[in-house]
């Protein structure tokens, strides 16, 4: 019995690990981008006036009722926090279904012992550069170089494949027994729970982009997204990223440079050409539930067990499927670009708090620490 079930396992991590081509898409088609951040930090009193000041500011002139959301800056009111502002950089994008332009700043946390200030805003649609010079700078007249002192509460990264489907596909992640799924625009797949620090979710870009046009007038038809003549499949990894030097904190907006590899874990299985009715079934509810239980809940006899395994281990990865080449080529540069605009807002100005950072001790414990 036990030698039959090591053999099931090494069967089904053959499967997870062998690679063939099976899709048009290659790892150069595959695009890299961090979809949302959410730093905090805290602010000295005097430079939190600035940011009360300018809330106050703007609320003279912001129209009451409905229209105050169609403006470029608008107040926010949290359980968390005590004021913030949701801003846009020109009025039409207000007008966005999903707001994910918007840079959010919210201020006076009311939770017992966390920083007492949250940025967020997405920077694949608000580069940092503009968050700098822009909101930094000309808004709230707070030097951006501030952020290097802060932590990081979560980041999503986003790896978007053309030409793929969820459908087409079926995903596992290391010791991730929660499996959610639904149908609104397209089907979205979640593994994992919320509240942990790691979480993936799996959808169908293309279906989500003419979802959210459709909700847009003739008159907003410059807000309009282009949607893909093709199929568009995103992988999304959202963390809540520990310290590398102390796993009890959380992750420092620096130490984003030595971020091990979140797609690493995360296995992309292709679904077989020809299978017949028992084993897409079995397909079925690998997808929801997971290879092992799919095959207990199939009751396939050893020879049934052994054909479906075999299609499946033909089939393998797509070929667009290899994430530590995707890290390394596009990794490096796109984190350079989110950093760079608060390392040095001003040419030749010092980076304060930064005199102590030591780049190689961060290293030596990104290769000895991987995430949860």
């Amino acid at each position: 019995m036990e030698a039959k079930s090591a053999t099931l396992s090494s069967t089904v991590a053959s499967i997870e690990t062998n690679a063939i081509d099976c899709t048009i898409a290659t790892v150069d088609d595959v695009r890299l981008s961090i979809d949302a951040i959410s730093l905090n930090i805290d602010l000295p009193p005097n430079w939190i006036t600035r940011v009360d000041e300018f809330i106050n500011d703007f609320s003279k002139d912001v129209p009451h009722g409905a229209a105050k959301y169609k403006n470029s800056f608008h107040r926010i009111y949290d359980r968390y926090y005590r004021t913030g502002f949701r801003a846009y950089l020109n009025d039409l994008l207000a007008w966005e279904p999903t707001g994910a332009s918007a840079f959010v700043c919210q201020t006076g946390s009311k939770r017992p012992g966390s920083k007492n200030t949250r940025f967020y805003w997405n920077p694949s649609k608000c580069d940092s550069a503009t968050v700098a010079g822009i909101i930094f700078d000309g808004y709230l007249n707070i030097p951006a170089d501030c952020l290097i002192n802060s932590t990081v509460s979560s980041i999503h990264l986003a790896a978007d494949i053309p030409k793929a489907r969820v459908d087409d596909q079926a995903f596992s992640y290391p010791k991730m027994r929660v499996i959610e799924n639904w149908f609104s625009s397209g089907r979205t797949m979640r593994l994992g729970i919320k509240s942990g620090k790691t979480g993936i979710v799996v959808y169908d870009k293309r279906d989500e982009i003419k979802a959210s046009n459709s909700k847009l007038g003739t008159f907003l038809a410059e807000l309009k997204e282009p949607v893909p003549t093709h199929d568009l499949l995103r992988i999304e990894v959202q963390l809540k990223p520990t310290s590398l030097l102390n796993p009890a904190l959380p992750m420092g907006l620096m130490e984003l440079i030595t971020l091990p590899n979140p797609f690493s874990k995360l296995g992309v299985h292709a679904v077989p050409a020809h299978l017949n009715r028992d084993e897409r079934l079995a397909l079925t509810v690998a997808r929801y539930e997971g290879l092992r239980r799919a095959l207990y809940l199939a009751e396939f006899t050893p020879a049934e067990q052994k054909s479906f395994l075999r299609k499946l281990q033909k089939a393998g990865s797509p070929i667009w499927w290899k994430p530590e080449q995707l890290w390394e080529q596009q990794y490096p540069l796109l984190i350079d670009d989110l950093l760079t605009p608060f390392k040095h807002p001003h040419s030749g100005m010092a980076i304060p708090g930064t005199e102590n950072f030591d780049a190689a001790l961060i290293q030596n414990a990104a290769t000895e620490v991987t995430l949860p």
